[in-house]
């Protein structure tokens, strides 16, 4: 899992006062602009190795987001995460 980013402004705290563990970088706008796929923040893709989108969600990880997200990766997000 990596993160991706629009914007480098106050990247560095969000990502530490999130317990994110995993890498998170700054997306260039031009690059941003090419992925058609890109709509929105937070959008979670989820990519097969040879680049299928297997799975869009897209805004906060609440309410029926946060129940697909944890459906599918099997898991269960904290209340702060959401």
């Amino acid at each position: 899992m990596v993160g991706l980013s629009l914007s480098s402004d106050g990247l560095r705290e969000f990502v530490s006062s999130g317990g994110m563990h995993f890498p998170v970088y700054t997306l260039d706008p031009s690059v941003a602009q090419s992925i058609p796929r890109l709509q929105m923040t937070p959008q979670t893709l989820v990519i097969a190795p040879d680049g299928t989108v297997l799975r869009e969600i897209l805004g906060v990880y609440s309410g029926s987001n946060k129940s697909a997200l944890e459906t599918y990766f099997s898991l269960s997000l904290s209340a702060d995460q959401g």
